[in-house]
């Protein structure tokens, strides 16, 4: 009797112990769970992938890279007026920094991003003026046999400016300013289309050019200083953003 009592009773504790074993395992987990949500809460918000395109309006002989966060963005230099298309970064706060070949800083800028969103990185200006200009861009698509327009002021040389294309009754861009931007517009596609650059307030013409405008594509006209120009230091440019 004594020894069946006794098994009786181990066994008694052989569960009591496995179910205080499962019951701290339970525990243990739940914790992790509470303690990983509470991460989560607290983590900064900085998922998804920003878009950037840049593009070399300082009209000088040096070559530029762009850096973002201390790395190249570009594996080549750029030269004025060159550009390189839409690559992505990581969203929130990014330090840019514009670098000669020799890696000397000519200017710096920490600029905010937004995931899912497309921005344009403008080197502007010249020697202790060069700066960084970022301007967000709407890659939208244009209705059927339209193409999207704006214009961009990347000139030191002639203030504000409107421009027109041919067959639109009111300018792309009117009154911008240096570093500013129009909203894009609507233009019916076509080609060879006659683009005028004006001081804004007058009918001087500082810039014009012809240019062809494809169905459903997105672009940006830019004015840009041109010192190899004998009649104007203004010329106009067209970068297709999409």
């Amino acid at each position: 009797m004594l020894a069946t009592f006794n098994y009786q009773n181990m066994k008694f504790k052989t569960k009591n112990s496995s179910f205080l074993a499962l019951s701290m395992v339970m525990s243990i987990a739940f914790t992790s769970l509470l303690i990983g949500c509470s991460d989560d809460n607290n983590a900064v918000p900085n998922s998804g992938k920003a878009s950037l395109a840049v593009i070399n309006g300082s009209a000088v002989k040096s070559e530029y890279y762009l850096q973002v966060d201390g790395s190249k963005f570009h594996e080549k230099a750029l030269q004025f007026s060159n550009s390189v298309t839409y690559a992505q970064v990581q969203s929130g706060s990014r330090e840019l920094l514009v670098t000669k070949t020799d890696n000397s800083v000519v200017a710096r800028k920490t600029v905010q991003v937004q995931a899912q969103e497309s921005y344009s990185v403008y080197i502007a200006g010249v020697g202790a003026q060069t700066e960084l200009v970022l301007i967000q861009d709407n890659l939208t698509p244009p209705a059927a046999g339209q193409a999207g327009v704006r214009f961009v002021n990347m000139s030191t040389a002639a203030g504000a400016m409107d421009v027109t294309v041919a067959g639109q009754s009111k300018a792309i861009g009117a009154g911008v300013a240096f570093k500013g931007s129009s909203s894009y517009t609507p233009v019916p596609a076509g080609q060879d289309l006659a683009v005028e650059v004006k001081t804004t307030g007058s009918n001087t013409i500082v810039a014009q050019s012809k240019v062809t405008l494809e169905s459903g594509k997105i672009y940006t006209l830019w004015a840009k200083d041109d010192l190899e120009l004998a009649s104007s230091k203004v010329a106009v440019g067209l970068i297709t953003n999409k």
